[in-house]
C-alpha cells in the first residue's frame, strides 16, 4: 500500500501512471466516492480488485479528492495488491504503507516546466516566465496545458499576455467547478 499525498492531484495520478508503468502493470482507478459503506460490499469489491490485478497483474489507484471516510481505508487495507492511495494528507492504517509527498512545483521547478513546455518560445519569455511561475502555482501537467494554449494565441499577442491568460483561464475554470461540488454536498 502506497500513499500518494499533497497538494498536486495531477501530480499524485502521474506518480501512481509512472510507477505503474514502470513495473510494466495496468493501472485501475477508483474514486472514493465510489466505495461503499457497507461491509459485506467492501468485501466483494475487494475481491473483485484482487481477482482483477491477479489476472491482469494490475494496480489500483484509489483518489480522494476530500478526506475520505472510514469505508475507504477499509478497502484500501483489503486489497490485497499493489494500492495507490491519493489523498491530500497522509491517512492513518493499520496495514504497513510506503508515504510519499507530492506537491506542486516550486517557483524555479516551475519555470523549469514552461521553459520545457514552451521550447524555443520560452527563450523570448524571461520576465513571462518568472512571473507566471511567481504568480499561479500549478501542477507539472497544467503548466503543459497553459502553455499549449498560449502558443495557439495570434502571434502578435506577447508571449506574457498569453501565459497570464490561459493561467487565469486555468483558475477561472478550477473556481467554476468549485460552487458545483459544494452545492452537492450542502
Amino acid at each position: 500500500l502506497v500513499q500518494l499525498w499533497g497538494s498536486d492531484f495531477h501530480g499524485r495520478h502521474d506518480v501512481a501512471g509512472e510507477t505503474a508503468a514502470r513495473l510494466r502493470m495496468p493501472l485501475f482507478a477508483i474514486s472514493a466516492e465510489d466505495v461503499p459503506a457497507n461491509p459485506s460490499e467492501i468485501e466483494a469489491l475487494a475481491t473483485l480488485c484482487e481477482r482483477e490485478a491477479t489476472l491482469q497483474g494490475a494496480a489500483l489507484l484509489i483518489e480522494c479528492a476530500e478526506t475520505p471516510g472510514a469505508n475507504v481505508i477499509r478497502f484500501a487495507e483489503r486489497v490485497d495488491s499493489l494500492v495507490f492511495l491519493a489523498a491530500t494528507a497522509p491517512l492513518p492504517l493499520t496495514r504497513m504503507d510506503l508515504r510519499y509527498r507530492v506537491e506542486k512545483p516550486s517557483g524555479g521547478d516551475q519555470r523549469q516546466l514552461w521553459q520545457q513546455a514552451l521550447g524555443p518560445e520560452a527563450a523570448s519569455g524571461g520576465r513571462a516566465l518568472d512571473m507566471v511561475a511567481a504568480e499561479f502555482r500549478l501542477s507539472a501537467r497544467d503548466v503543459g496545458r497553459a502553455a499549449q494554449q498560449a502558443l495557439l494565441e495570434p502571434g502578435e499577442v506577447p508571449l506574457d499576455m498569453a501565459l497570464s491568460r490561459a493561467c487565469r483561464d486555468l483558475d477561472r475554470t478550477r473556481l467554476f467547478r468549485l460552487p458545483h461540488r459544494l452545492g452537492a454536498g450542502a
